[in-house]
Formats: C-alpha cells, structure tokens, sequence
C-alpha cells in the first residue's frame, strides 16, 4: 500500500530534490490511529481511523498541492502572456498615434500653404 502513496505536498521538503526519496510513511499514533508524514521534513497528514484512510488523505493532499502549482504556473503564464500583448498593442497604438499626428501635421502645413488656414 506504501506504494500508491505520492510524493510530499509540502512544496518546501527536500525530498523532491532528491529524484522520488521521499518515503512517506504511514504511522500508527495514539488511540488506534494512522497518519502519514514525511520522513524529509516530517510534514504530518490528518489523523484517520484505518491506514487506508490515511493514504487517501495523504494522496488528496498531494494531488491538491500539484494542482495549485499548476494553476499557479498557469496564472504565471497568463500574467506573461497579458503583458506581452500589452506591450505590443502599446507598441502598435503609439505607432498608429504617431502616425495620425504626422498625418495631420501634413494636412495642417498644406492647408497653411494653400491660404485656407486663414479662411
């Protein structure tokens, strides 16, 4: 049973720098009850009635922690993305900016040249 159980959640445990030693176990603590820690950082899971329900609890845990790195890699990714797309519509829309501006410049020195400025 030892085997399905995950790597620690805890994101700051040293054991995932070592390539899977991570070796969490399942404890048996007072009253009858089972819980499962790491034997790298001593992270402790909740306490359950049955083993079983210990090495769910721990697999929930670890199942939960890789999806919130992923999301937060995802939000990361995200935020890069929008600033990116920021950066080149800021790009763009300076451009455009700048290009009605000398556009209207022209316009203005034609009018200036033709007389019509005085009308």
């Amino acid at each position: 049973m030892e085997s399905e159980l995950k790597p620690c959640p805890n994101p700051w445990c040293e054991a995932a720098e070592r390539d899977g030693d991570f070796s969490p176990l399942a404890h048996r603590v007072p009253f009858g009850n089972w819980r499962v820690s790491c034997s790298s950082c001593c992270m402790r899971g909740p306490t359950k009635a049955t083993e079983a329900e210990s090495f769910a609890a721990h697999r929930q845990a670890a199942e939960r922690a890789e999806r919130d790195r992923i999301v937060a890699w995802l939000r990361k990714q995200s935020a890069t993305a929008l600033a990116h797309d920021l950066a080149v519509f800021d790009t763009y829309a300076e451009r455009k900016a700048l290009e009605m501006m000398a556009d209207l410049q022209e316009r203005e020195a034609d009018a200036i040249e033709a007389g019509e400025h005085l009308k």
